[in-house]
């Protein structure tokens, strides 16, 4: 939407009219806006940990610590990612040729052995 807005859309595949409601989630009993500030405060949800970052996040202003890297990490991959779009290039996963092959990766839980 734009900077400092955002929208949630929910879709799902229901047996009766009214049964998507019914399944969001409740703090003993109460939807996320009947909570009380204080039980807000309390028992914080992914909402209140975006909007306390404020509208746009500023990088200068971050205190990046040793348990951080893997932010460090993803940004400098988005970064490279961002660089080959800017290069006319597809980034990892994509392939915006018409005549490309599918683009397979494997996808699952499992624990790989560090080598």
């Amino acid at each position: 939407m734009d900077d400092t807005s955002f929208r949630i859309y929910t879709a799902g595949r229901v047996t009766e009219p009214g049964q998507l409601a019914k399944q969001r989630s409740r703090l003993n009993g109460k939807l996320w806006e009947e909570l009380t500030p204080e039980e807000h405060q309390r028992f914080p949800v992914d909402y209140e940990a975006q909007v306390s970052q404020g509208p746009i996040a500023a990088h200068s202003e971050e205190h990046l610590g040793s348990t951080d890297k893997g932010v460090l990490l993803l940004r400098r991959l988005l970064g490279r990612q961002l660089a080959k779009m800017a290069n006319g290039e597809d980034p990892a996963g994509v392939s915006f040729d018409p005549d490309a092959p599918p683009v397979r990766f494997a996808a699952g839980n499992w624990v790989q052995p560090s080598s």
